[in-house]
């Protein structure tokens, strides 16, 4: 296997062996495991029962031959009646994947409310993800969905509520990593690691007795604008660390950045990128990618939310991915009476009409494209160097440095961390660098688009446009029309 920073140089994966996986996972689970939901010949059972249309790397595949992203939308109702009933609903308004989020991490858990079965005894340890509802209901979950059902994992020890989902019929777990979190306290990072290592190797024992399980990854940032780059040395990392465990089916979801040349580029690079060095280590994977229509702050104004989901689905058409993530009413903001099935019916028909095609090859494309793909050589090769040839020294490493860390500017210190910034074009650079290995000529580029953005605008300083482009805000006090780039 070849290290991706030295193609001379070879490095060892480390699974970690079925017998500490067994210990562990014994440790863990303690008199949960003489339940039949935790036993593997169950647990497996129940999953191969499943028809195909519950099944997501069955589903995800199938849209190879159609052309068409898959509708991703996700339930947050922490009451169970109410989180079946969205579910439901979602899936009658034309939803074809559907996450839920049944647990919340950095919450302490009191026994003495727990309604019985396995939700009881849950550690008060500060980073677990603790239950909403207790794991009858979450196998409830599964069996009253007509989609294929998704998991989502909090930051944070994730490993029971994965044990918990797999075994009750989940098909997909996404989130858990570190990655991309701010001010994370070390101890909490070195845990981290830890507990998302054993959740990727539960996922590949899965895999190991012929259960294909979708591992999924979206792009961490406290910032609505993320430079490309970054968010794909996120997913790159991800996917390794994953794949060093056995987890074969990766979906790494890239968020708008509300640039349709960057924004197609971005996903064919990821896709790109995750499955060269997954063949430089070894690993046997299979890569699907992902869009999500938007990660910051939606507009009071409805016509421009419905301009900001109609270019979401038409970018996730024309890139190729798998999968569009798509907001509920909920997530736009309660300042909008658009309703889930608005939104759904809304990104639904634009890929409808974008099917079958895709973006034209182009010169700005394959500018764009390159310029990404030499950002994110330049990060992931010096972060997985940084590990000696250890995948889970070099996630550390990441964490630790923050370097994949993109902040709320104005929030904390400029100079610290890697800022992004929008060029005279609205794609997203880096104002900043901060400590991030570029070269030369990297930086260099970053630093013309930002003087052009400026020589091009009214602004006072630099730093203001970079404000204006990431601040939370402006989208809630502007209608699209007066946000001009320049």
């Amino acid at each position: 296997m070849k290290r991706p920073g030295s193609r001379d140089e070879t490095v060892e994966t480390r699974q970690i062996p079925e017998d500490d996986f067994v210990a562990e996972r014994t440790k863990l689970l303690g008199s949960s495991l003489s339940e039949c939901e935790f036993n593997f010949n169950q647990s497996v059972e129940i999953q191969n029962e499943l028809p195909q249309s519950k099944k997501s790397v069955y589903l995800v595949q199938s849209r190879e031959s159609v052309q068409r992203p898959l509708l991703l939308a996700s339930v947050m109702d922490s009451d169970f009646q109410a989180h079946l009933s969205s579910i439901s609903a979602l899936a009658s308004q034309g939803a074809e994947f559907i996450c839920s989020q049944v647990a919340n991490a950095h919450r302490t858990h009191d026994p003495d409310i727990a309604s019985g079965g396995s939700r009881d005894g849950f550690e008060s340890v500060k980073g677990s993800n603790v239950l909403s509802f207790s794991v009858a209901e979450i196998g409830q979950i599964v069996a009253q969905a007509p989609t294929p059902s998704q998991v989502r994992l909090d930051v944070g020890d994730g490993r029971k509520l994965a044990e918990f989902a797999l075994a009750t019929g989940f098909t997909s777990v996404l989130g858990g990593s570190p990655l991309g979190i701010l001010d994370l306290p070390v101890s909490l990072a070195v845990d981290s690691v830890h507990n998302w290592q054993y959740v990727e190797r539960l996922v590949g024992a899965y895999e190991a007795r012929n259960v294909d399980v979708l591992r999924a990854f979206k792009t961490v940032s406290e910032s609505p604008i993320v430079p490309p780059s970054v968010a794909i040395s996120q997913l790159v990392l991800n996917s390794l660390f994953a794949a060093e465990q056995g987890a074969r089916h990766l979906l790494l979801i890239v968020a708008s950045n509300l640039h349709l040349c960057q924004d197609v580029a971005t996903v064919r690079v990821v896709k790109r990128l995750a499955g060269e060095y997954a063949e430089r280590y070894g690993f046997n994977t299979e890569i699907y990618s992902g869009f999500q229509i938007w990660n910051g702050p939606y507009p009071s104004n409805e016509s421009d939310v419905s301009a900001i989901l109609v270019l979401g689905a038409i970018t996730a058409a024309l890139s190729g991915s798998h999968v569009v993530d798509v907001p509920t009413n909920g997530q736009i903001g309660p300042l909008s009476t658009l309703t889930s099935r608005d939104i759904i019916h809304m990104t639904k028909a634009s890929l409808v009409i974008e099917s079958m095609q895709k973006y034209p090859d182009s010169s700005a494309l394959h500018l764009e494209e390159s310029l990404i793909e030499a950002e994110s050589r330049c990060l992931l090769d010096s972060l997985l160097n940084a590990g000696e040839g250890s995948l889970p020294s070099a996630l550390e490493s990441a964490v630790k440095s923050e370097n994949l860390s993109i902040p709320v500017p104005g929030l904390v210190p400029s100079s610290k961390y890697a800022v992004p910034i929008r060029d005279n074009t609205g794609a997203v650079r880096f104002f900043n660098t901060a400590s991030l290995p570029f070269s030369q000529e990297i930086k260099d580029f970053n630093k013309e688009c930002v003087a052009k953005r400026v020589e091009s605008g009214s602004w006072n300083y630099e730093y203001e446009a970079v404000l204006w482009d990431t601040s939370a805000g402006q989208f809630l006090t502007k209608s699209i029309s007066e946000l001009a780039f320049n």
